[in-house]
């Protein structure tokens, strides 16, 4: 299994860097398959922690963090895919009893900004600013709640605490605003980096390439484990092999930012 044949038997380079970009993204998004619409419930967010994933034969290396910062939330991966490197990093700010987006970037370390997106939310002005390869446009009239690939993760966790999902969510990539649709599997017991978890796997079902997430409410409803059907290369896997909770809370007046170049 490798990430080479992503675009194809005979892909060139550039085919092939922008396959492991497409993949890279994937990953990233199976992080975030799956969301619902905001409650008018409590907050249960998930604490701060870091995490590692590994997968595909050591092709992925994923470092995720959660950081709090007074009212505000920042969510970072690094990931490591065969010698490329990726930065994905969601601002999300809380209330008492709801939680949005405010700024989101997905892009290649060291690499042209062609593909990199930046969605920056502005809900007082129903509208999100989108910029792709280094050309803004405004989404306007939004309707929101919208999510990007990773403050989606978060809505997931609180609605699986609370004991309801949704059976769709809006989420705004490099299409756009989009629906994405997921199945809510049977519990199964999963063995992960040395660790046993209950667990529930849940699937995209919105695409003909599939993928799905299996999250343990052990950890918050967080994922250990990851799958991605590519069509080139089946079946790409990567699993949780490090969580850690980490301890303090920065205060911070402003909303943190995510690294730019």
């Amino acid at each position: 299994m490798s990430f080479w044949r992503f675009g194809g038997r005979h892909a060139s380079a550039p085919q092939r860097a922008r396959g492991l970009h497409l993949t890279s993204l994937r990953v990233a998004v199976l992080v975030v398959v799956l969301g619902a619409a905001a409650h008018a419930e409590p907050l249960n967010l998930p604490p701060a922690f870091t995490a590692r994933y590994s997968g595909a034969m050591g092709l992925v290396d994923s470092r995720m963090s959660l950081k709090r910062m007074g009212r505000f939330l920042l969510y970072e991966i690094r990931t490591e895919l065969a010698g490329f490197r990726f930065y994905e990093c969601s601002v999300v700010e809380a209330g008492e009893t709801e939680f949005w987006p405010r700024e989101y970037i997905h892009r290649r370390v060291g690499g042209s900004e062609e593909r990199d997106i930046e969605a920056r939310f502005e809900r007082e002005q129903h509208r999100i600013l989108l910029t792709r390869g280094g050309k803004t446009e405004v989404l306007s009239d939004v309707d929101f709640p919208v999510w990007d690939a990773l403050s989606v993760q978060l809505r997931m966790s609180a609605d699986l605490s609370a004991g309801s999902l949704a059976d769709s969510y809006k989420m705004v990539d490099k299409g756009g605003v989009q629906e994405r649709r997921f199945a809510l599997g049977a519990r199964q017991r999963v063995t992960v980096g040395g660790s046993e978890y209950d667990a529930v796997r849940i699937d995209r079902t919105d695409r003909e390439e599939r993928s799905y997430v299996t999250v343990a409410p052990k950890l918050h409803h967080l994922p250990v484990e990851l799958g991605y059907n590519a069509r080139w290369i089946g079946w790409v896997r990567a699993q949780l092999i490090e969580f850690t909770p980490t301890s303090g809370e920065t205060k911070a007046e402003a909303p943190p930012r995510c690294q730019r170049r």
